[in-house]
């Protein structure tokens, strides 16, 4: 049995892929994260047991319950000679170490092979501010901070005044390729770009296929999901959630809803989202310059062609 991690990073396409493609790889069996369905993973015991390992600290977590769930799972999911394919982009989230995850996921899987999805960290951290907006704290790591109403620089001080704990700092990928290099040897961990999928489908999709074994993914499978707000409903987003935060918690017609927030964006749509300035762009460079250019030298991608700070 081989088996293929996912392991992240979040809003890189990772509910298109969830949701679109790993579902529908053929000899594999997917294991999860899924999503409209009873649970997140593939049975009771995975979805315990995935959550144990992202989310539990040493005191809570109890390695041989959690063998065990897993061991029960393979044994029902997968042939022996079959493929599972598990995707989780909490595996690189900031609430439990995530060095500790990664040693987990070693102890449970020895001969995984891993899947990271990156992307340049500016358009990163643009990305996830306005995802927290939009989603008003509802269903979110609570460690990336509550949604701000107020702007993308006082969210971007809220991470840096927690920096242990920060969106910031899992954006240092050089970090977690090192470590999961070390675990699984480099041949097993696989770094693909976002932007690749964005401006070449179909050279990601092959790229894909070849580290799964798979052969050719259809362009044709993929979906647009979660797609960033326009700047008009970030507006109506921040209105809502300051709404919310003052104690207005309630239901609007979708009929009045929806002719409010054509007229918000009458009166909102032309403005420019909220962007990170030149000054925090080149202090952003400059944090992940050097850890980008490290990871180019170890997988070979031309992370600097894609925009990346090298």
């Amino acid at each position: 049995m081989q088996v293929y991690i996912h392991v992240g990073y979040p809003k890189n396409a990772s509910t298109m892929l969830q949701t679109d493609i790993f579902p529908n790889l053929p000899g594999f069996t997917y294991g999860g994260r899924s999503y409209g369905t009873e649970r997140a993973f593939a049975t009771a015991g995975l979805d315990e047991a995935i959550r144990s390992i992202s989310l539990e600290d040493s005191l809570r977590y109890d390695p041989s319950k959690v063998r065990g769930q897993v061991a029960q799972a393979l044994a029902q999911l997968v042939p022996a000679n079959g493929r599972l394919l598990i995707s989780w982009e909490a595996f690189m989230h900031n609430i439990t170490d995530r060095g500790l995850i990664a040693t987990r996921l070693k102890e449970l899987f020895p001969n995984a092979k891993i899947l990271f999805i990156i992307r340049n960290q500016l358009d990163s951290i643009e990305s996830m501010y306005h995802f927290l907006v939009a989603q008003g704290g509802g269903n979110i790591n609570p460690a990336y901070g509550r949604p701000s109403v107020r702007s993308l620089k006082a969210w971007l001080s809220d991470q840096e005044d927690f920096s242990y704990r920060s969106y910031l700092e899992t954006l240092k990928y050089d970090e977690m390729y090192a470590l999961y290099a070390r675990l699984f040897s480099s041949e097993n961990v696989k770094v693909l770009l976002f932007e690749d999928l964005k401006q070449a489908p179909q050279d990601f999709l092959d790229e894909l296929g070849k580290f799964l074994g798979t052969g050719h993914i259809q362009t044709g499978l993929m979906q647009q999901r979660n797609a960033r707000a326009s700047a008009g409903m970030g507006r109506i987003f921040k209105l809502r959630n300051w709404l919310h935060s003052s104690g207005l918690n309630f239901a609007v017609p979708r009929f009045i809803s929806g002719s409010l927030k054509k007229l918000l964006l009458a009166m909102w749509g032309g403005h420019v989202q909220e962007r990170l300035c030149s000054t925090q762009r080149e202090a952003f460079a400059a944090r992940y310059r050097k850890g980008n250019a490290r990871l180019q030298a170890v997988t070979g991608k031309d992370l600097g062609a894609s925009g990346y700070p090298v």
